[in-house]
């Protein structure tokens, strides 16, 4: 209980800091809009088709820019002032989705605006992300890592509960757009109150070249780091393809509407929220590395049990689990409890392992290096998704969507093993440490000292 007090001190103090708190209020904002847009678009898609490659192919439209832009952006995001670069891509977000302020918007003009929002992106999150580093003490990241993903968790129940889906019963769907534009822009306002960030560390002298390699080979130098990496490409792989399934999921297993899929897994953010707040303490209390590899091992049992939803409610049937009381009190089938059930350790795992990785990453990586280092990671996580999520989307078509899902779960299993396994002989390798790189002691001494408390 001790931990858990201490954690939540350190975070009120974060946002209490003038400088952070204007960082943390921008990337609500402009996450709130992108979760309402990117969610608008996708049900204006499925309202549109009736084939769920569609949904495989908007999926894709993130993947793309990120193999095409993302290791260009993290290298931008360590040589451009971030404050003014942050301001310019939200201002530009906007206007791109003015332009789907037409009178009538298509199915091309969907795509494209979606294409352009994920290339902006992908110049814009590796700098926001190195920013942290920038802000916030080193001994304080995992702190402002968890918040950061409160913010983002905060974000998609605002703009994928209240913001998208009440605009979009509105007659008009483009006042989804207005309303998602003045947002990007707000965010940009509060970045304009960041004011002057403060210097680069004066020991960072090394400026390295433009080397799309450069952010991969500090992190296969370092295990931690690489580990870290593993867990954050394996989740984002995981989250890639439950997107595509979740949709047909609700129809097909549990025979409702897809507009539903927010309610439906709306316990989710319950587990979101509760592993945003204890991550830090259970990074201390394991460390970071061993915490990422749990949660991201749990997240793959959780899409397992979506999978074998029958045989489970059946194993809990036997259990005497009274899910009979609990379906007449909500209303809802035995498919439909379980899957609500299953999807809060789901979003606990998500959460937990994504701070870990990334408090991993932060730590360990030099400063002239941390945006580059972000964007190998998201270069590999989308790189490695595009095969999956486009093969699920015909998987759908062709088979049922359970045996998918179990399939997905394996593979995510089987991805953290082998890559635990070859981070361990690269190391036997001896693969030389990062160069100038001070975080592994930093991090080292820090997990230490989280291990003590």
């Amino acid at each position: 209980m001790f931990g858990r007090r201490t954690d939540k001190t350190d975070n009120l103090k974060l946002l209490q800091d003038p400088v952070f708190r204007a960082w943390w209020n921008a990337r609500l904002l402009s996450q709130t809009a992108q979760a309402a847009l990117l969610y608008g678009l996708l049900i204006l898609i499925t309202d549109r088709t009736d084939r769920s490659i569609y949904a495989s192919l908007f999926v894709v439209c993130s993947i793309l820019p990120a193999l095409a832009f993302g290791l260009i952006g993290g290298w931008l995001a360590d040589r451009l002032p971030q404050r003014a670069f942050m301001i310019v891509l939200n201002l530009l977000r906007a206007g791109l989705v003015v332009l789907l302020i037409a009178p009538f918007v298509s199915l091309p003009a969907i795509f494209a605006v979606t294409l352009g929002i994920w290339v902006v992106h992908q110049f814009f999150s590796p700098t926001e992300s190195a920013t942290v580093a920038r802000i916030v003490p080193r001994d304080r990241l995992d702190n402002a890592n968890a918040l950061a993903n409160f913010a983002l968790t905060l974000a998609q129940g605002l703009g994928m509960v209240m913001i998208a889906p009440l605009l979009l019963k509105l007659p008009d769907e483009r006042f989804l757009f207005v309303v998602v534009a003045g947002l990007y822009t707000l965010a940009a306002i509060f970045l304009l109150r960041m004011g002057r960030l403060p210097g680069r560390d004066p020991g960072e002298k090394r400026k390295p070249p433009l080397d799309l390699r450069h952010g991969w080979n500090v992190v296969v130098a370092d295990r931690p780091a690489f580990g870290a990496l593993i867990d954050a490409v394996l989740i984002g792989v995981g989250i890639s393809t439950l997107v595509v399934i979740v949709p047909y999921y609700l129809v097909n297993v549990l025979d409702t509407d897809a507009g539903n899929t927010v309610f439906v897994f709306a316990p989710a953010v319950i587990g979101l929220v509760v592993g945003l707040q204890l991550a830090a303490f259970l990074g201390g209390l394991i460390g970071h590395t061993r915490l990422g590899l749990f949660g991201l091992l749990g997240f793959a049992v959780c899409i397992a049990l979506l999978g074998l939803i029958d045989q489970f409610i059946e194993i809990l049937n036997e259990s005497r689990v009274e899910l009979e009381s609990l379906e007449n009190q909500l209303g809802l089938s035995a498919r439909t409890t379980v899957t609500m059930l299953i999807s809060i350790p789901a979003g606990f795992c998500s959460a937990v392992t994504s701070v870990a990785a990334r408090t991993v990453l932060l730590e360990r990586a030099p400063e002239d290096s941390r945006g580059q280092v972000l964007a190998t990671e998201s270069t590999l996580s989308n790189a490695i998704a595009l095969v999956p999520t486009i093969t699920v989307g015909l998987a759908i078509d062709l088979i049922d969507v359970r045996p998918v899902a179990f399939t997905i779960a394996l593979l995510l299993i089987i991805g953290a093993i082998a890559g635990r396994r070859i981070g361990a002989d690269q190391r036997a390798g001896n693969v030389a440490p990062a160069t100038a790189n001070p975080a592994p002691a930093a991090g080292t001494a820090m997990n230490a000292k989280g291990r003590k408390r």
